[in-house]
């Protein structure tokens, strides 16, 4: 490919003591970017990593020049903290999105994606064929009852533009599954399939599942009217009991309908203890440091 892209490019990518090869990511980042972008930029964020100490003082400045950035973390956040914090350092055009460097790609990928995104979609899920089952549980359970727009499935990376993430921002969106944000914020989608497996140590755990199922789905909604259902059964049929003199009947319907009762409190106040901390929601930078050439 003779003439490069003039489109600013930055590439958002969330470093942990979980990421393996973190040089041979970046070495193989660097040489797609160069070879289809005239500007871009790499923004590392370290989440209080201790594994790559040596990679971050010694190899990155050998690798370096003004296009890349390191953000160090206060305290560890996580991956979509980190994200949002690079995504705020960024100033491209378009962001890719990077929260493992377990990633084996073709150079020729990072152009099909960005290809993708000049036919007007503003976010490109970059998703591997292969994939665990408990990820493919998930993930098609999530969309059986989500309401966004999209479907949304296990992603290698994102390709978004400068106006998603201004939507997002815009809508005081939770930034907590960006997958989900992005397939809600009303702007179009678009995936691409890569021959790959999914990374084993994306530091997702079963809380974000369960946190991700009560803010983007409809499983809130539908469990609040089907024990409403019951409690209404569960009333009937105590009223029941005490008219027709069966006690044990009366003393069930009571016990059921207290617990029926004592769940949707928990669930409601657990959903709006979500809302109050994603409305909330900041992150905490110890430093920014621009990597100079050693």
């Amino acid at each position: 490919m003779n003439k490069k892209e003039s489109v600013f490019i930055s590439a958002v990518i969330y470093l942990s003591d979980f990421a393996s090869d973190v040089e041979k990511f970046i070495r193989n980042l660097l040489d797609s970017l160069k070879s289809y972008f005239d500007h871009y930029e790499v923004i590392i964020v370290d989440d209080c990593s201790n594994k790559h100490e040596k990679f971050l003082k010694e190899v990155l400045p050998s690798l370096a020049d003004s296009t890349i950035t390191v953000v160090h973390m206060g305290v560890k956040q996580g991956i979509e903290a980190c994200l949002r914090a690079g995504l705020d350092v960024s100033i491209g055009d378009f962001v890719f999105e990077f929260d493992t460097f377990e990633i084996d790609f073709e150079k020729s990928l990072l152009w099909n994606v960005y290809q993708e995104a000049l036919k007007g979609n503003d976010i490109v899920s970059v998703e591997p064929r292969q994939n665990n089952v408990s990820r493919s549980l998930f993930y098609k359970l999530f969309n059986r009852y989500s309401n966004a727009d999209y479907d949304i499935h296990a992603s290698a990376f994102r390709f978004v533009s400068r106006r998603a993430i201004n939507r997002v921002l815009e809508l005081n969106m939770s930034s907590a599954f960006r997958q989900a944000v992005y397939a809600s914020c009303g702007l179009k989608n678009s995936r691409i399939e890569y021959k790959g497996s999914a990374s084993l140590r994306k530091n997702r755990g079963l809380s974000l599942a369960i946190d991700s199922f009560i803010l983007y789905t409809e499983v809130t909604k539908k469990f609040c009217m089907i024990s409403l259902i019951f409690l209404l059964v569960f009333v009937v049929a105590g009223i029941t009991g005490l008219v027709t003199g069966v006690n044990w009947m009366f003393g069930v319907s009571i016990w059921m309908g207290i617990f029926l009762i004592f769940m949707d409190v928990i669930l409601l106040l657990y959903y709006a203890r979500l809302i109050l901390n994603e409305k909330g929601r900041k992150y905490l930078i110890s430093s920014i440091e621009k990597v100079q050439k050693g």
